[in-house]
């Protein structure tokens, strides 16, 4: 299946229920909290504390002050596709205006509010943090839920190009995924195959370029024994020609991410110099 798609809350105006929604850095349990260091969990689970205490709801004495402690919007940033995880529902979403926005005559409030740690962390480029899915106007809050500036690059010609190039680099790299998984997916189901029922062809007895052999029996399932030595054995062309695949696919890959890395990096470039523009102007207006 794809992966999930955020389903943004819009609150309509005359409502009765008090609905905030707000956007932090990551997802999953970057946000919610699970993984072993959770300094970045604890800047959103901060914000839902200073909220829910000032309806009411009492915490032990000194509860608060350690939450704010452990906090920390540079905090370990955990991808749930890393290692085998790239196996896993990788599909990248059109994030496009569309979602984001309500229809204007029914009255909803669609502004998406984007906390101010996500900017802290674009700001110091804490592990080259460069989130590829903000929309193209949103509101920054504090814990406060006070609004620190408003951001709007839809008459930005830089953004939307940018925008434009981001989008092709993940199409390339949704491409290029598909066809990492569909070859080793093929490769699984012969190694299985010929597993189950041995080629004539397989000479176990063969010492032909048993060091590769050898090498390979042990880094790999006992499964793909065959496999192996039908590859390197039997059709070593064959054999050749698959892991030369396999390494331009590495490099490509490899290049596709790093210009996806490096278009996110100008968009964030592009976030940070507006929102200190933005700051900068409010902080004159205050003086």
């Amino acid at each position: 299946r794809t992966s999930f798609w955020p389903e943004v809350w819009h609150e309509r105006a005359g409502q009765q229920t008090n609905l905030h929604q707000v956007w932090f850095v990551g997802s999953h349990s970057n946000v919610g909290g699970g993984y072993r260091r959770s300094g970045l969990a604890d800047v959103a689970f901060e914000w839902m504390v200073t909220q829910a205490t000032r309806c009411g709801l009492r915490l032990k004495p000194g509860e608060p002050e350690v939450i704010h402690a452990d906090a920390n919007a540079h905090g370990k940033y955990f991808d749930s596709r890393d290692g085998f995880g790239m196996f896993y529902r990788y599909h990248p979403r059109r994030l496009t205006e569309e979602l984001y926005l309500a229809p204007r005559d029914q009255g909803y409030d669609f502004t998406i509010y984007v906390h101010e740690s996500v900017l802290e962390r674009i700001h110091y480029r804490t592990a080259n943090y460069s989130p590829l899915s903000l929309p193209t106007k949103f509101s920054v809050v504090n814990d406060d839920r006070e609004v620190i500036a408003n951001l709007d690059f839809s008459g930005d010609e830089q953004w939307h190009r940018e925008r434009l190039r981001l989008d092709r680099a993940i199409f390339q790299g949704k491409w290029l995924y598909g066809l990492m998984l569909e070859l080793a997916l093929a490769l699984i189901a012969a190694a299985v195959y010929v597993w189950i029922w041995p080629p004539s062809v397989i000479d176990i007895q063969s010492t032909k370029h048993e060091w590769l052999v050898s090498t390979l029996f042990y880094a790999t399932p006992a499964m793909f024994e065959n496999f192996i030595r039908l590859l390197v054995q039997v059709y070593p062309l064959l054999g050749a020609s698959l892991v030369t695949t396999g390494v331009a696919w590495f490099l490509y890959n490899r290049r596709t991410i790093s210009r996806t890395q490096k278009i996110a990096e100008q968009l964030a470039l592009i976030v940070k110099r507006r929102f200190a523009d933005k700051t900068l102007g409010e902080n004159e207006k205050d003086q």
